[in-house]
């Protein structure tokens, strides 16, 4: 009887603790979609925000067609801890950390997600107004 109960608690530990295929959008995201905008002569969405120091900001953007993304944290005077935490695609993938700067071709339709956040290995945290631009042009499928 012991060991049912022990089998029991590892199965069901084992499916509490199953990561979800689909991230779910943060509260405080804001969706933009990219297919209102036209990616053939290239287009730019613009996030301004305000950092508080310590917080994570997500933003997000759709996809509607493999795209060739450049995406850069301007600050006032170009400096502060602040980056590219992280970049999550719409398949739950997940890449970073980065700089101020990406830039990659990004294939899979969808809503991607931007995580901006301080490099905890530096020690001032960012507190203050940034803006995130995203490049966008088409890629070529030659």
């Amino acid at each position: 009887m012991k060991y049912r109960s022990y089998k029991l608690f590892f199965l069901l530990a084992l499916v509490g603790c199953r990561p979800s295929k689909t991230p779910e959008m943060p509260p405080d995201t804001l969706p933009i979609t990219a297919g209102q905008h036209s990616a053939d002569n290239g287009s730019r969405l613009q996030f301004q925000r305000e950092k508080a120091a310590g917080a994570k900001d997500t933003l997000s953007f759709r996809l509607n067609e493999p795209t060739l993304v450049t995406i850069r944290i301007i600050t006032p005077g170009d400096t502060g801890n602040i980056r590219l935490a992280q970049i999550v695609s719409p398949d739950g993938e997940t890449d970073g950390p980065f700089g101020k700067a990406y830039t990659d071709s990004l294939q899979i339709s969808g809503v991607y997600h931007i995580i901006v956040a301080e490099n905890l290995m530096q020690e001032s945290l960012y507190q203050g107004t940034y803006t995130v631009r995203v490049d966008m042009q088409k890629s070529r499928t030659d």
